[in-house]
């Protein structure tokens, strides 16, 4: 139950977020922060990260939906240890906002804009802390059984 309202939490945020983006500042728009270092500014990417591949809806459907399941059998196979558990399901509130975004329009909705790096949105901040904390967490416990077999 606890997962279910983590994720139903991380969702409602991401989605929210979104939705405040598009409803309150026009397409292609901007609204400097810090000026010239990060903005808010709402834009479509209908690619994967860095707006690469433009245009392959259907693929990333496909692909981010099969990374949905993937995450889910391996929350499930790894359920008995609680943190990495819940590091997935970080990961995949994050895959299923990117999802959501994908099947209802058609593209993701980003907003987030390093203006040295990249526009992104909260979907994507827990996909890839997710999958950092999840690549420590699995190098970790696979040297403590390495350890522990010595």
């Amino acid at each position: 139950m606890t997962s279910i309202l983590l994720i139903a939490g991380l969702l409602a945020l991401d989605l929210a977020s979104k939705y405040v983006v598009s409803q309150w500042i026009p397409l292609q728009h901007s609204i400097p922060v810090i000026n010239g270092l990060f903005h808010i500014t709402n834009v479509h990417n209908t690619g994967a990260a860095f707006s690469m591949l433009q245009g392959k809806l259907l693929l990333f459907q496909i692909f981010t939906g099969l990374a949905v399941i993937g995450l889910m059998y391996m929350a499930y196979s790894m359920r008995q240890d609680r943190l990495t558990y819940y590091i997935i399901m970080v990961t995949l509130a994050g895959a299923l906002g990117n999802l959501y975004d994908r099947v209802v329009f058609g593209f993701v909705r980003d907003f987030l804009d390093v203006k040295f790096f990249a526009i992104f949105n909260v979907a994507d901040i827990f996909i890839v802390l997710g999958m950092i904390a999840l690549a420590a967490r699995l190098l970790y416990l696979e040297k403590n059984k390495e350890e522990i077999s010595e």
